[in-house]
């Protein structure tokens, strides 16, 4: 499967134009072939959590391979579930968006840290202001995609691309679509299990259970 051996060329360390060479493809089928798996795990993961998906499937395969460089656009994140623990990032920024952060940090583009937060916004309308927790992960200057792996599974997720101010706060440069991550299977089918044993065992009776009677319990006489 041609989506197989993108993913896998990306987890070593390529950028998407790299992985696209190697393969012989061209750019715009490459990006195609990641907004196709998108669609597709989206929807996967949308049965398996029952959850909205915010995304439509449809939309994003809509246009053919040789035409979806363009319909991609700049400035532009996009995030996507690969398993229970982990999302694949990619993005484009522009040297225009470049330079307007250059200006505003009066220092190279090089010198600023590059780093993606990730927001945990489970159950949240997210603005951008407040989510249940957030990790960060600092990427290399010239890459142009991610794996975040260590997430917690079953969650839905927002990642931003961005860097810092000299005295630590965060400044988003672009934010993603908002993804979920499916759940733990195997954790959760043992937690169920756990559930149902401790419903059908019988509470124990105590020791002296068969020695009274209630009328005795109440009156403290013996029968």
């Amino acid at each position: 499967m041609e989506i197989e051996a993108i993913l896998r060329l990306l987890g070593e360390g390529r950028s998407q134009k790299q992985a696209a060479e190697e393969l012989g493809i061209s750019y715009g089928k490459l990006k195609y072939w990641l907004a196709k798996y998108r669609s597709i795990s989206g929807a996967l993961t949308s049965e398996v959590s029952a959850a909205k998906e915010e995304n439509a499937p449809s939309a994003l395969c809509s246009c053919d391979e040789e035409t979806w460089e363009e319909a991609e656009g700049p400035d532009r994140i996009t995030a996507m579930p690969v398993d229970h623990e982990t999302l694949y990032v990619y993005w484009e920024i522009t040297g225009a968006r470049k330079r307007w952060a250059e200006e505003h940090f009066h220092c190279s583009w090089h010198a600023l840290p590059q780093i993606l937060r990730v927001y945990d916004v489970t159950l949240l309308e997210f603005d951008g202001d407040h989510a249940n927790r957030h990790f960060d992960f600092h990427v290399h200057q010239e890459a142009d995609n991610w794996f975040l792996r260590g997430l917690p599974p079953g969650c839905s997720y927002i990642v931003d691309y961005g860097t810092t101010t000299p005295d630590g706060r965060y400044i988003t440069l672009l934010r993603s679509n908002t993804v979920q991550t499916p759940p733990n299977q195997e954790s959760f089918e043992s937690h169920c299990r756990k559930i149902r044993i401790g419903l059908q065992a019988p509470p124990a009776e105590p020791g002296w259970r068969g020695s009274f009677t209630g009328y005795s319990l109440r009156t403290g006489q013996p029968d």
